[in-house]
Parts: structure tokens; C-alpha cells; sequence
């Protein structure tokens, strides 16, 4: 796709053959620019189609893992050295090689997440199960959980929340049977997206009597653990089974697990309630089950390559973008069918970003672009 002026020397012939005494305008022929403009570092960089030997190359592809098709826009030199820039966007989909692909979700107008290692963007879905068993007889399970900025209330008996990976959620479940039997409340903390997690278990021994384990949740492999107890009347164990006896009533079990190899650390609260004979505890304990990250970052996102006229590429992958980067699609059309006969779509956007080869960055900054990406 080149920029192309061109006139027709039919309609020149006519023209000067049929108006003798005054020349009638000449129509344009035009196809439109593609053109990347930004600033390399503060050095300025205007690329455009049909300058210079200057080409715009619309294509797609299939990235097997993860399983995306990719909408690529290349602006190169046919022959020569020179800078290129190449912008890609996934899909809004994960599928598979014979998938479909989806412009119109991929290609919207607005914002649009870079495909980096920013946590931004990661979420993880973590599920909540009281250790009661649900009766239906009239009990209530109401839950709060909060980021320390927003705050989610639900009242199902297990419900779940998709949780943004780094930040630290307070969950607090208030059960109550509504007969005056038992009511209770317990306050629990999860970092989403940390690797270590940890659930804590209490086998009665005897009357007021309690043995505690441990166990690190999700299945964790390479560790090699410590741990640090903490009971109410504040003395502590370091083993992992404690034995501790109690008085009647509730009592709040602090348990503290390091990874001794990463440091990583969690922290978990378990709520006794101790008894006599077979009478029945009233506690709000409840356990938590955390389902795979997801990668949000990966549907619609976008990679800028810069490759300089030495032939060393950049890329924005790889690293985390700083609050700065940005890319905005701002229009979105249909436009004529590339070199292969594929559909494609032409873009307006604006961006920022850095790109990365190896140890050296190059800031991207003021970027303005006009390209083409096919579709199948």
C-alpha cells in the first residue's frame, strides 16, 4: 500500500484537445497516507508510505501460546536501511488455528492495554466456602470484602470475586443461624496473585484441647517453609502441628508461613471456638480457593516494535510500562484489500511507550500513526 499521485493521460489528452482557451482543474488521484510520527528519545521520526521506498504491509497471524490470532501493521523500507515501526494488537479472544477472528472487538475505537508485564490488567477469581455446611433453615452467610477502597457486600452461602493481582483484600464473613444459637464473624486477608497462600485446620484432642496444622494453598512445590503461631494470650510455636488447650468460647489463631527460599509470606486467621462434650462450635471460618491468573492484558492489547537502521529491533513487551504509555485507537474503517487479497482495516491512533532490546530503552513519546492491519 503506497502512496500514489497519478493522472490519467486519456483524460489529459481530452481535456487539452476540448477546452483550447482555458484548462479545466485536474482531478487528484490519491490514495491515502500511512505514516508513523513520534519522538525516538526526543530525536524526531516521521516514517510515511511512499516516501523513501517507504511501505505499508498489512497481515495477520496466529500466536500458538497464548492462542490469539494478531492484526499486524508494518511500515518498512522495500530496499535500503532505514527505521521500521510495527504495531500489533491480539485479538479479543483466546481460539485456535481455525478460529475466527474478531476485528470488530479487537479493532474499537478508545484505550487499549499494552501486552506487558504490568500487574495491571491481571486478575484473579478467589471462591469462599463457609467450613459450615449449608442446612437451609433460615441461616444467613453475609460477606464483605474490600480493597481498602472499594467495597463488595454478598450474601450468598459461597459466592466469588475477581480480584486485581497485587492488592490485598480484607474478606469478612458475619454467619448467623438466626435462632440464637450461634453467631459469629471472622476477618480473613488474601493477596491476589500471591503464590503462596495457606489454609489452617484444628482437630479436637480432648475437652478445650486442640491440635493446628497447616497446609500451603494452591499446591506450592520448591519451598521450604517456616512458620510462626500466635494465640491469644500471645505466646507463640514455631512447629508446624501445635497442641494448645483453651478456655470455653471463642479465640482467634494467628498464623504467620514464610517460604525461606523467595520470602514470600502469607498470613492466615482461624477462629475456635473451644467446647465441651459434643456441643456443636460456633465459629464464621471459611476456606478460599484461587483459580488460575487470567491475563487481561493479553485480549486487544497492543505491542509496538521500533527496528533501527541497524536492524536492532525494541519492543514494548518485556518490561512494565510507566503510568505515561498509552495508546488510543481513534477511528477505525474499512479499507481495500491488501497485496493478498485479505480485507483490512485502517487506524488512526496516538501513542507513548517505551521499547526495549536487551539492557537499552528507547522512550517512545507524542506518537501519532496511520496504518493497516488485515483480517481473514
Amino acid at each position: 500500500m503506497k502512496k500514489i499521485i497519478g493522472y490519467s493521460v486519456i483524460l489529459l489528452f481530452l481535456v487539452s484537445s476540448c477546452q483550447k482557451q482555458k484548462d479545466l482543474p485536474l482531478p487528484e488521484v490519491t490514495e491515502p497516507h500511512f505514516y508513523v510520527k513520534c519522538a525516538v528519545d526526543g530525536q524526531p521520526l516521521d516514517i510515511q508510505a511512499g516516501n523513501e521506498e517507504y511501505y505499508m504491509n498489512s497481515s495477520w497471524f496466529y500466536l500458538d501460546s497464548p492462542a490469539v490470532y494478531v492484526y499486524k501493521g508494518n511500515l518498512a523500507k522495500q530496499t535500503g536501511a532505514g527505521y521500521q515501526v510495527t504495531i500489533l494488537i491480539n485479538d479479543s479472544k483466546i481460539t485456535h488455528t481455525n478460529g475466527s477472528m474478531s476485528p470488530d472487538s479487537a479493532l474499537r475505537k478508545g484505550s487499549h492495554l499494552y501486552y506487558d508485564q504490568n500487574t495491571s490488567g491481571l486478575t484473579q477469581e478467589i471462591s469462599f466456602t463457609p467450613a459450615r455446611s449449608y442446612v437451609g433453615n433460615g441461616e444467613t452467610y453475609n460477606w464483605t470484602i474490600t480493597d481498602g477502597v472499594s467495597m463488595w457486600n454478598d450474601s450468598r452461602y459461597s459466592p466469588s470475586h475477581i480480584c486485581e493481582v497485587g492488592k490485598t483484600y480484607s474478606v469478612t464473613l458475619n454467619y448467623d443461624d438466626n435462632q440464637g444459637n450461634c453467631s459469629s464473624t471472622l476477618t480473613n486477608v488474601f493477596k491476589a496473585g500471591s503464590k503462596l497462600q495457606t489454609t489452617i485446620t484444628a482437630s479436637k484432642v480432648a475437652d478445650l484441647s486442640y491440635k493446628f496444622s497447616y497446609a500451603p494453598l494452591p499446591p506450592y512445590s520448591g519451598g521450604n517453609f517456616s512458620c510462626l503461631w500466635t494465640f491469644p494470650d500471645a505466646t507463640t510455636e514455631i512447629i508446624l502441628t501445635p497442641t494448645r488447650t483453651f478456655g470455653p468460647g471463642k479465640s482467634l489463631i494467628n498464623l504467620k508461613v514464610k517460604d525461606d527460599i523467595t520470602n514470600e509470606t502469607c498470613t492466615s486467621y482461624y477462629q475456635l471456638d473451644a467446647t465441651i462434650g459434643g456441643a456443636p462450635p460456633c465459629d464464621a471460618n471459611y476456606k478460599a480457593n484461587f483459580l488460575p491468573i487470567q491475563n487481561n492484558r493479553l485480549y486487544a492489547s497492543v505491542t509496538i516494535l521500533l527496528t533501527d537502521p541497524q536492524g536492532f529491533v525494541y519492543t514494548s513487551q518485556g518490561l512494565v510500562q510507566p503510568a505515561s504509555s498509552n495508546f488510543e485507537i481513534l477511528s477505525v474503517e474499512e479499507y481495500s484489500a491488501n497485496d493478498k487479497g485479505e480485507p483490512t482495516k485502517r487506524l488512526t491512533a496516538k501513542f507513548n511507550c517505551i521499547v526495549k532490546n536487551g539492557n537499552k530503552e528507547i522512550n517512545l513519546t507524542g506518537g501519532e500513526a496511520k496504518i493497516a492491519v488485515a483480517y481473514k
